[in-house]
C-alpha cells in the first residue's frame, strides 16, 4: 500500500514551500520529496491535500501529475518486489531518478517462495517443510555465488547460458559439488526465471533452452554385508562415534532418512501384529506410506536408547559419519544417505521382493525400487546359482 502526504513548509520567513513524504508498505521514506511548488499559506488545505486558489492552475496540475507518476512506480515496483523490499525510499529513489529499477535475481526466488507459501496457505498446491528448506538451500548457494564473484546482488535480465555455466564451474571445480546436485539447483533456477517471465517482469526467457543432463547414479552409493558386519564389530572408545555407529546401524535396518529417523516416534509409529511389531509411518518426502517390521538389529538399538533414539544435527551427524567411516576403515563415505541406500540393497540382497522391499521404503512406484535400489550382490548370485557351477576337478 502506497501513502502520500502532502506537507506545506515555511523554508524562510512567510515563503512556502509543498513537500512530499511518502510511505510504502508501512515504510516511510526517510526524506520527504520536494514538489517544487511554492504557496501562500492561505492557498493551502491540509485537510483535503488540495491547493484552494482557483487561479493556481499549472500547481495543480503538476500535483495531481506528482501524484500520479508515484503511484504508476509504486505499481510497477509492487509487481517486481516483495512487499518487504518495496519501501518508500525505494519508491522515493525510483521516482526520483525517473527510472524503473530492474529487479534482481535473488528478489525474483524470494517472490518465488512467497508466491509458493501463498498458494500452499490457500491449499492449491501441497510441498513439505523440508522441500521448501531444500530449495531455499539452492537458493543459497547462488547467493554465495554472487557474493564471491559479483559481490551483489545480480540483475534477472543478465542471466544468460554463460552465467549458468560460470555457476557450474563455481560448482564443481571451488565448491566439489556433484553434477547431478548442480542440475538440481539449475532445475529451481529455470523455474525460478520461467516464474518471472509469466510475470511479465522479463520479456523472455533466456536459459530456456540451457540443457539439464543428470549422470546415471553411482550404483555402489551402499554397504556390502560385510561392511555393515566390520561397522558393528569395531572396538570403539568414543561415546560419540558409538552414537553415531548406532543411528548409522538403526538407518540400515529401517530405511529411514535423516528426517525420518529424528521424527521416529515408537509409540506412534509402530502396531503390533501376530506377535511382531511393525512400523508405519508416511514417508517426510513423498508423503506415501511405509510398512516394515522392527528387525531385530534396529530393536535392540531402540531398546539401549529406552526407545527414543537421540539424534545428532544432520551436519553434526553427517560429520561423525566420516570420521566413523576413516576409523572403521570403509572407503566409501558415510552418510545419512548411504544407510537409507543400504537398506534398500541389503534387503533385496537377502530374498525379499522388489515389491515389498518398495513399500517398505515408501516408494511411490516400484520403478523407483528398481532404477536405485536394484544392484544384486555377489553373494546372492552364488547362492542361486552354485547349483549350476561344476566344482573344478
Amino acid at each position: 500500500m502506497l501513502k502520500i502526504r502532502f506537507k506545506l513548509r515555511e523554508t524562510s520567513p512567510n515563503s512556502y514551500h509543498l513537500y512530499c513524504t511518502i510511505r510504502a508498505n508501512k515504510k516511510p521514506a526517510k526524506s520527504t520529496l520536494s514538489t517544487g511548488i511554492r504557496l501562500e499559506k492561505s492557498d493551502w488545505d491540509k485537510k483535503r491535500q488540495i491547493i484552494t486558489n482557483s487561479e493556481l492552475t499549472f500547481e495543480n496540475q503538476k500535483l495531481q501529475q506528482i501524484r500520479n507518476d508515484l503511484q504508476d512506480t509504486y505499481k510497477f515496483l509492487s509487481s517486481k518486489l516483495s512487499p518487504y523490499n518495496l519501501t518508500g525510499d525505494v519508491v522515493k529513489r525510483a521516482y526520483s531518478l525517473n527510472e524503473k529499477p530492474s529487479i534482481t535475481l535473488l528478489q525474483v526466488y524470494n517472490s518465488f517462495f512467497e508466491w509458493r507459501l501463498e498458494l500452499r496457505k490457500r491449499k492449491k498446491v501441497k510441498f513439505k517443510d523440508i522441500t521448501l528448506a531444500t530449495q531455499m538451500a539452492h537458493r543459497d548457494f547462488i547467493k554465495k555465488f554472487l557474493e564471491e564473484f559479483y559481490d551483489t546482488d545480480y540483475k534477472l535480465e543478465f542471466i544468460d547460458e554463460d552465467f549458468m555455466d560460470e555457476v557450474y564451474d563455481y560448482g564443481i571445480k571451488v565448491k566439489g559439488n556433484s553434477h547431478n546436485h548442480l542440475m538440481k539447483i539449475f532445475q529451481l533456477l529455470k523455474r525460478v526465471v520461467r516464474f518471472s517471465k509469466e510475470k511479465g517482469w522479463i520479456n523472455y526467457n533466456p536459459i530456456s533452452l540451457y540443457p539439464l543432463c543428470f549422470e546415471p547414479g553411482v550404483s555402489d552409493n551402499f554397504l556390502f554385508d560385510y561392511e555393515l558386519d566390520k561397522i558393528t564389530s569395531h572396538t570403539l572408545f568414543s561415546d560419540v562415534l558409538i552414537k553415531t555407529r548406532d543411528l548409522f546401524v538403526a538407518q540400515c535396518w529401517s530405511g529411514f532418512s535423516y528426517v525420518e529417523l529424528y521424527n521416529f516416534n515408537y509409540e506412534e509409529h509402530t502396531f503390533l501384529y501376530k506377535g511382531g511389531r511393525f512400523i508405519t509411518k508416511d514417508r517426510s518426502k513423498t508423503s506415501v506410506g511405509s510398512l516394515l517390521p522392527v528387525f531385530p538389529e534396529f530393536e535392540r538399538i531402540l531398546k539401549k536408547y529406552n526407545y527414543k533414539i537421540p539424534v545428532y544435527s544432520n551436519q553434526a551427524y553427517n560429520r561423525y559419519l566420516k570420521e566413523l567411516g576413516a576409523i572403521v576403515g570403509i572407503d566409501l563415505k558415510l552418510t545419512t544417505h548411504v544407510a537409507r541406500k543400504t537398506a534398500g540393497n541389503l534387503w533385496l540382497n537377502k530374498g525379499i521382493k522388489m515389491e515389498v522391499v518398495s513399500k517398505m521404503l515408501g516408494h511411490k512406484s516400484i520403478k523407483t525400487t528398481e532404477r536405485l535400489y536394484a544392484k544384486v550382490h555377489p553373494e546372492l548370485v552364488f547362492q542361486e546359482t552354485k547349483h549350476l557351477i561344476s566344482s573344478p576337478a
